[in-house]
């Protein structure tokens, strides 16, 4: 475990939704006015459409994305592709402004697009991915479901619907879900998020070498060397079995990659604490606490290792300052301390 966290939460990955993009077609049926009717607005509304892919995909305006798809579906209301698009833009948007009704509107988007296209995956999946976020978790997993059944290989699906069993703690079945994703998977990065949330489940479980084990698989395939909460947990993971000095190269790894990280300066200097190593300790916690001031475990953790140097005031300070954020502990056992010096 983390240092000093109760209870253990380690964050899964879940893979974006996935974007589809084509064009809309208007099948030949013969040069006459209805055909010629039917092609100018297929032409028009593919125009609206890739306005709208413009928008959502180079520029990450939703809003003008919505609005452009709205007027593709008024040209040609009966593509899937367009209501799978304008939900896609729903549910960007819902999380950049923490709008709820957004997510509704996706789910309705998506509900068309599928009832078009009954065989149309990528918007169950979709749909499992919104239905999550609004914690409606059984329908979660009945839109993955559709997903897979559609797609046997859907490696990205597997992987989602076993972030839902984790968050029901359903540990077997996220292992199993894992396993799928991970077997049918391209050594993409989608592959590297299902080791590492493999590896999360193994962690909870007590398989640190079996976590271990998949951390390091997640980190071989991934190209992103920034992925300090998954470094925090493989550093727990040594921890478990007793190997610090693994746990603080990787800390120290994730400190080279991200120096404005305060929650790895911190576990980097709680780990120093634990090897008896009191003045990098410290160190780190002036670093953690340097980019985040009210970091009170860092108050805490720092004043401790004053504590084990001898240096009592500045254990005290620091415990004044924990008790002001709202952590008295250090504060109380400094005050027993003291009272038998």
């Amino acid at each position: 475990m983390r240092a000093n966290d109760s209870p253990r939460v380690m964050k899964q990955e879940n893979i974006p939704p996935d974007q589809i993009i084509v064009k809309i077609t208007t099948p030949f049926t013969g040069f006459n006015f209805a055909y010629l009717k039917k092609l100018f607005e297929s032409i028009a509304a593919n125009k609206a459409y890739e306005r709208g892919n413009y928008a959502f995909g180079r520029k990450g305006d939703y809003k003008t994305a919505i609005n452009e798809y709205n007027k593709a579906i008024e040209l040609c209301p009966n593509s899937e592709f367009i209501y799978h698009a304008r939900a896609l833009a729903y549910h960007y948007h819902a999380l950049t402004r923490r709008n709820l009704s957004r997510r509704h509107k996706a789910i309705d988007d998506y509900d068309r697009a599928v009832k078009l296209n009954p065989n149309f995956a990528p918007s169950y999946y979709n749909r499992g991915i919104v239905f999550a976020l609004l914690r409606d978790y059984k329908k979660a997993i009945a839109s993955y479901d559709y997903a897979v059944r559609l797609n046997p290989s859907y490696a990205f699906a597997y992987n989602n619907r076993a972030n839902v069993y984790y968050i029901l703690r359903d540990y077997y079945k996220a292992l199993k879900d894992y396993a799928r994703a991970i077997d049918r998977g391209d050594l993409s990065l989608g592959t590297a998020a299902a080791y590492r949330n493999r590896a999360n489940v193994y962690y909870i479980l007590r398989d640190y070498y079996k976590a271990l084990d998949d951390y390091n698989h997640a980190f071989n395939l991934d190209s992103n060397p920034d992925w300090s909460e998954a470094r925090l947990d493989r550093k727990s993971a040594y921890e478990k079995i007793g190997d610090q000095t693994k746990a603080i190269d990787d800390l120290t790894k994730a400190i080279s990659v991200n120096p404005r990280n305060a929650n790895v300066y911190y576990n980097r200097g709680f780990a120093y604490k634990i090897f008896g190593r009191y003045r990098e300790a410290i160190d780190d916690f002036d670093c953690a606490i340097a980019i985040a001031p009210f970091y009170v475990k860092a108050y805490v953790g720092r004043g401790e290792a004053y504590r084990s140097l001898g240096d009592y005031n500045g254990a005290t300070q620091d415990a004044i300052k924990a008790r002001e954020l709202g952590d008295g502990g250090l504060f109380a056992a400094m005050k027993d301390l003291l009272r038998y010096l």
